[in-house]
């Protein structure tokens, strides 16, 4: 639900995107949930589970204390990082792109 930068994105991001999405929402646990102001779609927010054992953990809560990762923000998306932090969140580190020309971000714990 944030306008600013870095989410002015282009069609490559979106393609990107897309094509992660489709992998995503056939995951068991997935869901979808949409922010809507009057008639307009103003933001949204997925997720899926994931088992303690996936290898999609890997090396990232190595040391950190915790169960589960409940976040990921763009690092340079400060007004998010800034809300989520008030809102009792702690940065756990940053987690190398999937993809080559894919963003970093950023994962945060509560």
């Amino acid at each position: 639900m944030f306008a600013e930068s870095p989410y002015f994105e282009g069609p490559g991001d979106l393609a990107g995107f897309l094509e992660g999405y489709e992998a995503f929402r056939t995951m068991p646990g997935f869901r979808l949930v949409l922010a809507r102001s009057g008639p307009a779609l103003v933001g949204f927010a997925f997720g899926v589970l994931l088992q303690s054992d996936s290898r999609w953990w890997h090396g990232l809560l190595e040391g950190a204390g915790v169960e589960h990762v409940t976040l990921a923000v763009r690092p340079e998306a400060r007004a998010a990082m800034r809300m989520y932090e008030a809102l009792g969140y702690r940065e756990l580190g940053d987690k190398d792109p999937a993809r080559e020309g894919a963003p970093v971000y950023r994962y945060m714990v509560r």
